[in-house]
């Protein structure tokens, strides 16, 4: 649901507040809370999420990249068993928004909440002004009840954040990205078409056009699994990077996915790449031959990484 709630749940809700970017295991575990409490009490789970990026409005030179668009999330939050979600559309009005207001208008009327469960960090509102004695405290004459949880940890006794999981990216820590994440980091995009470079060297790749607002990974090379339009999903070797073999100065890196044993038609479709192993950082060749070969070591050393052996071309 997005905009303004229809209508408020005549069961009654316990809800949670957040961008829920990734949806990462910390959520899942917040997520979890919160589909068991509910179940308990007998009334609806809920999650009151935020579109777009409040720092896109708030602080726009300061946006994170979006680890998940917004339908991907949708979709994690529904595989998480989650009832009920209401999108909040963050604009220069919802920002100025009192964390009193809000809580009144969507918290209490909207959703009908008999509890809120939200993590340690939690605060809301103008200003961030809102926090968990907040709800508490506007609650009292409708039997509402906030409650304030510790940040999931890993293995190592971290919390595990969002802002992690982007520091794990920008770092190619592709098996603790998939800690935090619980599985591969992903982008999803349109392929379009380039300059062909790497049909001319025998290593056809796909364009993948990256939204702006969205995570990238770092430049490097990486095996990983290619999905197409159709949900098809193939073994890959993935650049990202500037091509500095070929050009002197990009202005920008490209996501370019190599699919292992496929010679078909990609173009126009929207894809998704999954980057599941760092092989190397971006590097520059001081001959074509050598990067030739290079990219054929990658290719093997994918294939072995992923578990695939190579096959006949398949359209």
């Amino acid at each position: 649901m997005r905009g303004p709630i229809a209508e408020s749940s005549s069961r009654g809700s316990v809800a949670t507040i957040g961008v829920y970017d990734g949806v990462h295991l910390g959520h899942r575990h917040l997520l979890r809370l919160v589909t068991d409490r509910a179940r308990e009490l007998g009334v609806e789970s809920s999650v009151v999420t935020f579109d777009p990026h409040p720092a896109a409005v708030l602080n726009p030179a300061g946006t994170p990249g979006l680890i998940t668009n917004l339908e991907t999330r949708l979709a994690l939050l529904e595989d998480a068993a989650i009832d009920r979600v209401v999108i909040i559309d963050f604009d220069e009005a919802a920002s100025r928004e009192s964390a009193d207001d809000f809580t009144d208008r969507v918290i209490i009327r909207g959703l009908n909440c008999r509890e809120v469960i939200v993590g340690s960090d939690f605060h809301f509102g103008r200003d961030r002004q809102g926090s968990i004695s907040t709800i508490n405290e506007r609650g009292v004459a409708t039997g509402l009840t906030g409650i304030e949880v510790d940040l999931a940890a890993d293995r190592t006794g971290a919390p595990v954040s969002s802002s992690r999981v982007r520091a794990a990216v920008a770092d190619r820590a592709t098996a603790l990205v998939r800690e935090l994440l619980g599985r591969d980091f992903a982008v999803d995009g349109v392929v379009e078409h380039g300059d062909h470079r790497g049909r001319t060297i025998g290593f056809p790749t796909a364009n993948v056009a990256v939204p702006p607002d969205r995570l990238r990974a770092a430049d490097g090379v990486y095996a990983g699994w290619f999905t197409d339009g159709i949900g098809i999903e193939r073994p890959c070797v993935v650049n990202v990077g500037r091509r500095p073999t070929f050009i002197e100065r990009a202005d920008h890196s490209l996501v370019e996915a190599h699919v292992l044993d496929f010679d078909g038609d990609l173009y126009g479709q929207h894809v998704s790449v999954r980057f599941s192993e760092s092989l190397r950082g971006e590097q520059r060749f001081e001959s074509v031959d050598e990067l030739v070969a290079q990219i054929g070591a990658d290719c093997g050393r994918a294939r072995h990484l992923l578990g695939v052996v190579a096959d006949n071309a398949q359209p």
